[in-house]
């Protein structure tokens, strides 16, 4: 995929560079770009021809992790790029990449293949959720960054706004207050005290199998958007059970207005799947990753898209040949002996990346898995 080629004025746009551990940085970009290039072909075999549309991607994360073992010549050992922190943003569907031109182009993935079975049903009765633009109309905040981080502060104390929904949340006559997930909503305000409500049952009680207990948030990172001065991006990582379950980087946002009122919330957009201390959440976010972690699942119907779904099955069956676990991300790059040790893991496949170790047989014997899954799953339906 030559996205550089498609699109001349590609512009990545990283921002909030951090450092989250010795030799990890993690930072945000708004990739946008006009379609005006040479084609895009995709695995299908099929070309997108150039259509002079603008690309304006959400906000992505992207986490590199270095070996400074070697002062003189850092190396690069991780990459985590692909996961969207706010699909509403943008005009690509909440889609980054590949994926992200593809929509563009006039050939957008179908919901099934993004969105969980569950959620998917649910949409059908709902109205189509309205995309955010990519480009503010404004690049001055509302109050001073200070102000606004502590309206940020204030609405996390508050158990996100639900302790004192008068005093902080939205709640005027023409209310436009939303909360989203990358699984869940937009929700407004009624379904979002049933959806919080829903959630902490599912920890609180003993119907799921025995999970009793709290979650505790530590929260790092406040920053104002400079790209949306109205908002603000805070890191997040959930536990359980004091901290003996501990959930991957999330990314949160809280927008507010000209009043001081939050009117948006987004939540658990996992940052890194394969943060290294994380519990093995399953890749998911939220609760939903703390109760995977805790062996007590949700189902994969609400949780995960159907490739994603049949591809984890796959795995499971062919692991005695491929030695490749069901919540192994990452894949190791031999092409080169400078990337020889670098893990690739991106959003953007469901299944592993390809590489030369990768033998035909075993991708072969992948596909007729997953095509003897669906077959089996057509039959039963």
């Amino acid at each position: 995929f030559n996205l550089r080629g498609a699109l001349p004025d590609l512009e990545y746009r990283p921002h909030d560079v951090r450092l989250v551990s010795v030799g990890t940085v993690r930072f945000t970009t708004r990739v946008v770009g006009t379609f005006r290039g040479s084609p895009l072909r995709l695995r299908n075999d099929m070309n997108l021809s150039p259509n002079g549309q603008r690309m304006a991607c959400p906000p992505e994360s992207v986490t590199i992790t270095f070996d400074l073992s070697n002062n003189n010549k850092p190396v690069v050992t991780r990459l985590v790029s692909g996961y969207t922190m706010d699909r509403q943003v943008g005009n690509t569907a909440g889609l980054c990449g590949v994926q992200a031109l593809a929509t563009v182009g006039g050939m957008p993935p179908n919901d099934w293949t993004l969105l969980p079975p569950q959620q998917v049903l649910q949409n059908i009765f709902r109205r189509t959720m309205s995309q955010l633009p990519g480009e503010p109309s404004s690049y001055l905040a509302p109050f001073p960054e200070s102000v606004m981080l502590q309206l940020c502060k204030g609405v996390l104390n508050a158990n996100l706004g639900l302790d004192d929904v008068d005093g902080i949340l939205d709640t005027s006559s023409n209310n436009q207050f939303e909360f989203i997930t990358p699984t869940v909503g937009p929700l407004n305000l009624k379904d979002f005290k049933i959806y919080q409500s829903a959630q902490n049952d599912l920890l609180r009680s003993n119907d799921g199998g025995g999970i009793v207990g709290d979650v505790e948030y530590q929260y790092s990172n406040f920053r104002v958007d400079p790209y949306d001065p109205y908002r603000v991006w805070v890191d997040v990582r959930a536990s359980l059970n004091n901290d003996s379950i501990r959930g991957p980087p999330e990314a949160w946002s809280f927008t507010f207005d000209d009043s001081g009122y939050c009117t948006r919330i987004t939540a658990n957009a996992v940052l890194d799947p394969t943060d290294p201390q994380a519990s093995n959440v399953g890749g998911l976010g939220g609760v939903a990753g703390l109760l995977y972690a805790a062996n007590q699942p949700l189902s994969p119907w609400s949780t995960r898209p159907l490739p994603q779904i049949f591809s984890r099955i796959t795995k499971i069956i062919t692991q005695p040949i491929t030695n490749v676990n069901v919540d192994d991300f990452a894949t190791q790059l031999r092409s080169t002996p400078e990337m020889a040790s670098v893990e690739i893991n991106t959003n953007e496949s469901i299944t592993p990346l390809t590489t030369t170790t990768t033998t035909t047989s075993l991708r072969i014997l992948q596909k007729q898995s997953q095509l003897l899954i669906m077959i089996i799953i057509m039959i039963i339906i």
